[in-house]
């Protein structure tokens, strides 16, 4: 693990996080092309999101599908 990583884990780790009403955590289910992904919420509904251009490379976006996330 990268020395920037294991930064942002140990400071998610200190913080409580809130969100507001129209943020969510999602499941990348698939990747579309280009910018657009297919996302899995809460609630287990499937919708098309927008990825930011910066975040376009799919070697980052599969990383992302393969992350395990524990609650």
């Amino acid at each position: 693990m990268n020395k920037g990583r294991r930064n942002l884990k140990q400071a998610a780790s200190e913080q409580d996080f809130t969100f507001e009403e129209c943020q969510s955590i999602a499941q990348v289910v698939s990747l579309r092309g280009s910018n657009q992904i297919e996302i899995m919420d809460a609630k287990g509904e499937n919708s098309l999101a927008l990825f930011p251009p910066r975040f376009r490379e799919r070697k980052y976006l599969q990383s992302l599908k393969d992350e395990e996330f524990k609650g």
